[in-house]
């Protein structure tokens, strides 16, 4: 599992070391509501990330699928901490 910050790489670090691996089509890719990421990593390094899984959208369409009503979506640190994920976030950060 890696986590990446663009905000704290340079502009040639991102684009020499992530671009390969988000373009990669054989590496799974999993973001918490893509939207804005995927448009920014397009727009401002010119990636086209490949081969996504969007937690969000999963965890919604689990809730869809298993009968629970779901009138919003629930943020990261609820969806990680209602299906055990435990990595060491707290609700603040």
């Amino acid at each position: 599992l890696f986590i990446f910050d663009c905000l704290k790489l340079t502009y040639g670090q991102v684009t020499r070391v992530l671009k390969t691996l988000f373009e990669n089509r054989n590496v799974v890719k999993y973001f918490f509501d893509c939207r804005a990421d995927i448009d920014a990593l397009y727009h401002q390094y010119s990636i086209q990330v490949n081969n996504v899984c969007d937690v969000q959208l999963y965890e919604n369409g689990y809730r869809l699928c298993s009968g629970i009503r779901a009138h919003f979506y629930k943020g990261l640190y609820k969806t990680l901490n209602e299906y055990k994920f435990n990595i060491g976030i707290s609700e603040d950060e």
